[in-house]
């Protein structure tokens, strides 16, 4: 397992994270919903750890020693396979939302899709966002330990 592939994903996906984010905030300055905002919030957080994860994943000593043994390597390799898992509900996400925003031919439009957004499916992918968010932070608090 390559540290640098590891670092490349969380930064690739930060990115991802950030642009979601955004798109989402433009839908609560227009007061879609409390539950938007929360999404929003999640992903920020979900950023954070995949920052951290980059970040110690450029430091040499930390990679070495997270990635050193046979457990280690699978351990991260499955993270690994759960942060593509994670770009792809991120990208549904954001699919999702510019489909809202290219139905805005009025306020009514607008405001039916982003309800639509918030209800069960906003629900649902803050709660796999909040699983992904769990599972990375774990590991990086073992690979710090």
């Amino acid at each position: 397992m390559d540290p640098q592939s590891i670092a490349t994903t969380s930064l690739s996906l930060v990115q991802l994270c950030n642009k979601t984010r955004n798109s989402l905030n433009s839908l609560t300055v227009k007061n879609v919903a409390p539950l938007i905002a929360a999404l929003a919030r999640e992903i920020a957080s979900l950023s954070q750890v995949l920052n951290s994860i980059y970040e110690s994943f450029n430091i040499h000593s930390l990679a070495d020693a997270a990635l050193g043994s046979q457990y280690g390597n699978e351990h991260w390799r499955n993270v690994q396979q759960a942060m593509e898992d994670c770009r792809e509900t991120l990208k549904t996400l954001e699919w999702r939302l510019e489909e809202v925003e290219d139905s805005q031919k009025g306020l009514f439009a607008f405001m039916k899709n982003a309800d639509n957004l918030h209800s069960t499916e906003s629900s649902f992918i803050e709660l796999q966002i909040g699983t992904y968010r769990e599972a990375m932070q774990l590991s990086l608090q073992l690979m710090i330990l």
